[in-house]
């Protein structure tokens, strides 16, 4: 069976699983898409790796905007995060931390260097302790390829190169909708087997040379803020 378009990916699932229920055929997009979110997160890509630059911080402010992909992308994972400029002698990395973390961090916290940020929503960041200075945020993250929507986009780079896994991924999540819990374990480990070819096997080049690229631009960010 195909699953190279959003049609054959939609029609598959449904026979697949053996259900005909309008709950989920309305929520077909929304599982597809899931399944998307799955399959760029557990390959990471440099081919979905931005880096960008948000808008400078706001002393006293511990949120800000998270930069805003290009058309027809979308970001689904921060990879790294780091300052420069406000007064910086050295790029300053941050870790990623729970939102709850950050939030009992910043609990009594004077104004300072960040340390910490979290996603506080699909939009914003927020640090930990809030910014004393008007430092410059830099993100290197994740933006997933255009969404497959029926009738509008029927194809991407994720149907073209790896159907199978992106079929596979939304199996995961097309039980997790039908609360299928005892089915649930089986497709993960078929995708997870599967996973784990597709990146021994047809992309660790790609990646060897990107993570090459990164280090070399940490590099320069720091000899740069120096």
């Amino acid at each position: 069976m195909a699953y190279n378009t959003f049609t054959d990916l939609s029609t598959a699932l449904q026979e697949y699983l053996e259900d005909d229920d309008t709950e989920f055929q309305g929520s077909i997009v929304d599982v597809i898409n899931m399944g998307e979110n799955r399959v760029v997160k557990d390959l990471d890509l440099s081919i979905w790796r931005r880096t960008q630059q948000t808008a400078a911080l706001t002393p006293s402010t511990p949120t800000i905007a998270k930069p805003t992909p290009a058309a027809g992308d979308q970001l689904i994972a921060t990879k790294v995060a780091w300052l420069t400029g406000g007064g910086l002698t050295d790029t300053v990395f941050l870790e990623h931390r729970s939102d709850e973390y950050v939030e009992f961090y910043n609990a009594g916290a004077v104004d300072g260097v960040p340390k910490y940020f979290t996603d506080e929503d699909e939009a914003t960041y927020k640090l930990s302790p809030p910014p004393a200075a008007a430092h410059v945020m830099n993100v290197r993250y994740l933006s997933l390829p255009p969404r497959l929507v029926v009738t509008t986009v029927e194809t991407n780079w994720l149907t073209d190169n790896v159907p199978e896994l992106l079929f596979r991924a939304c199996l995961v999540e097309s039980e997790a909708f039908l609360k299928g819990d005892e089915r649930i374990p089986v497709w993960k480990s078929d995708y997870m087997e599967l996973l784990a070819l597709t990146k021994r096997d047809v992309y660790p080049q790609q990646n060897t040379q990107h993570e090459k690229l990164s280090m070399n631009g940490v590099a320069l960010a720091n000899r740069s803020a120096m």
